[in-house]
């Protein structure tokens, strides 16, 4: 499964902070977590995985599934070869590269459909390697999904001037520099500044996401 890991350190969600832990809070440095560990992790660790790879999370989200999808086909194409006697090599399930039977357009879209409902029978799971590793990956891909809205939601409630700001900042389409160049102000101002929209932010984020762990625990 593809893996989206950044090395960060983690802020220590205080109102103020040294000039040197602003900017690292600004740079979004977190842990090293991915889509498969999101649901594991403490909601802080999680708002800060949302803000990080907030422009490009729907397309991280997007490959994920397809990724499990093609995991599901491979591992029930295998087993059912061995059950049969078939200990050939693994086949490598075609996602638009030849085309595909009938039988297997019909799988795809079986998996793909319970993946997105998050409604795994007997029939998902059947000649699957391991249950509750793809029970794991699909909690953590809704997970992500929902808490994705949430984040979304939240950051358009917001001040206006506030979403001024983070918004391009979010989807990297300003730098800090640019950012301090549109507010005439120099750049430890700018990063003070953006850190301390993204408290207001985590302020309004973080218990929403401490509910839906302690419901989804």
């Amino acid at each position: 499964m593809t893996s989206y890991n950044k090395p960060c350190q983690r802020d220590n969600r205080s109102k103020t902070g040294s000039a040197s832990e602003v900017h690292k809070e600004v740079r979004m440095k977190s842990e090293a977590i991915n889509i498969d560990r999101y649901a594991g992790v403490e909601p802080g660790e999680q708002f800060d995985f949302l803000y990080e790879n907030f422009s490009i999370l729907q397309e991280l989200l997007k490959d994920y599934r397809e990724e499990l999808i093609t995991e599901v086909i491979e591992q029930k194409t295998y087993n059912r070869r061995s059950q049969s006697g078939d200990l050939g090599v693994r086949i490598q399930v075609s996602m638009g590269i030849s085309n595909p039977t009938m039988n297997q357009a019909i799988e795809h879209m079986t998996v793909a459909q319970a993946i997105d409902e998050g409604l795994l029978d007997e029939d998902f799971f059947e000649d699957t390697d391991d249950k509750q590793e793809l029970i794991r990956k699909v909690t953590s891909y809704h997970r992500v999904n929902r808490d994705l809205e949430t984040f979304t939601s939240k950051l358009s409630t917001m001040n206006p001037k506030d979403q001024k700001i983070i918004r391009p900042y979010l989807l990297r389409e300003k730098s800090m520099d640019e950012l301090a160049v549109d507010l005439g102000i120099d750049y430890r101002s700018a990063v003070k500044h953006v850190y301390r929209i993204k408290k207001r932010l985590i302020e309004k984020v973080e218990p929403k996401l401490t509910v839906m762990n302690r419901r989804g625990a």
